[in-house]
């Protein structure tokens, strides 16, 4: 059901997304394992898409301790464990008005993708990475940091470049010349 509420977000059917994500109970599992974040988050950027910024607002502020909780539980865990959880953070943060604290964190996880090995988990980092650097409005780091994200080996697995046409967490960003130049 989760990935189907993504691929009604890729057709910008909003409502029915939203409909789909609030009728699944909430378990920490496939929440988790989609690596879209909690609930919450999830609902968060929905009403985002849809124009509703206090909603969107009021679920990053329940959605932001839940990932902070998550990622303090990763101590110990491999980086790029911790990572996925730091990247999620950082989106309620932005959703939350908290730039600097989010863009800092952005660059803890674009450090981490930049030194690590990891061929499966690198690529997708990299993207989330361009993707809060979107939601921040900084157009010319998020095309840097997605162009090279695009020409990692393994981008396959989460991403290709005809997702720069249909993603929405790209709009923010569409009209400038950095993003259009990766069109």
């Amino acid at each position: 059901a989760l990935d189907r509420v993504g691929f009604l977000i890729l057709a910008r059917k909003y409502t029915q997304a939203l409909t789909l994500l609030q009728s699944i109970p909430y378990s920490p599992g496939p929440f988790a394992a989609n690596n879209r974040g909690t609930k919450f988050l999830q609902l968060a950027y929905l009403h985002g898409f849809r124009g509703e910024p206090a909603k969107a607002r009021a679920n990053y502020a329940k959605a932001l301790p839940q990932e902070r909780a998550i990622y303090a539980a990763q101590a110990g865990s491999p980086v790029i464990n911790q990572a996925l959880v730091l990247i999620r953070g950082a989106r309620a943060e932005l959703g939350l008005g908290q730039t600097q604290a989010a863009l800092a964190d952005t660059e803890k996880v674009l450090a981490i993708a930049k030194h690590g090995s990891d061929h499966l988990y690198i690529p997708l980092l990299m993207e989330r990475c361009a993707e809060r650097y979107a939601q921040a409005g900084r157009a010319d780091k998020a095309a840097q940091v997605l162009s090279e994200a695009l020409a990692t080996p393994g981008i396959g697995t989460w991403y290709s470049p005809v997702m720069l046409w249909l993603d929405p967490v790209w709009d923010p960003i569409r009209k400038t010349p950095a993003f259009q130049a990766l069109e």
